[in-house]
């Protein structure tokens, strides 16, 4: 029995580890036109995350959406890092290029590849793609580093045009 529940320590404690340094959104829909809230019955996303170290961290960011046949499509813009400055926090739209809404110029969050470009306002034109999608976030962080390996935590929250809005924290992700 000992030899069993030390196996199950074990498991779970190198489990922890290989999940550590990642986070996983499992679904966001940024559907919506530019701001904070959608006005024509869509939604508006919005992945946040917070560096609680003493170190500037650079954050990876992968998207996987569906394509026109509803499968699998991997929308990582080729430049897919940015750099989180120590006890620093910010947030984006995944599927938007907004201004009225998200950070712009050096250091924003990298959108997913074929994301919206809403900078002149309005409503996007019907059938752009993508609209919806998942994403994992993951970074470089060691205790020799200064920051830990569990230094970045994260939120989705998504306002809807009929004034309702849900947010979840974001759970460890896969191992990289």
């Amino acid at each position: 029995m000992r030899k069993f529940a030390f196996v199950a320590v074990a498991a779970v404690a190198v489990a922890g580890f290989a999940f550590a340094n990642s986070l996983s959104v499992p679904f966001f829909l940024d559907n919506g036109d530019s701001g904070v809230y959608p006005t024509q019955g869509a939604a508006n996303g919005f992945i946040g995350l917070i560096n609680t170290s003493s170190v500037d961290l650079v954050i990876s960011v992968i998207y996987v959406s569906p394509d026109t046949s509803g499968n699998p499509s991997n929308r990582t813009p080729t430049n897919n890092t940015f750099l989180l400055p120590a006890n620093a926090s910010v947030a984006w739209r995944p599927g938007a290029i907004d201004p009225n809404s998200e950070p712009t110029g050096a250091g924003t969050p990298p959108d997913m590849t074929g994301a919206r470009d809403l900078s002149g306002g309005g409503f996007p034109a019907p059938g752009q793609s993508p609209l919806a999608g998942s994403a994992t976030i993951w970074w470089q962080g060691t205790a020799n580093g200064g920051a830990s390996e569990r230094a970045i935590k994260g939120r989705y929250a998504q306002n809807n045009t009929n004034s309702s809005a849900f947010a979840y924290f974001l759970g460890e992700g896969r191992p990289n």
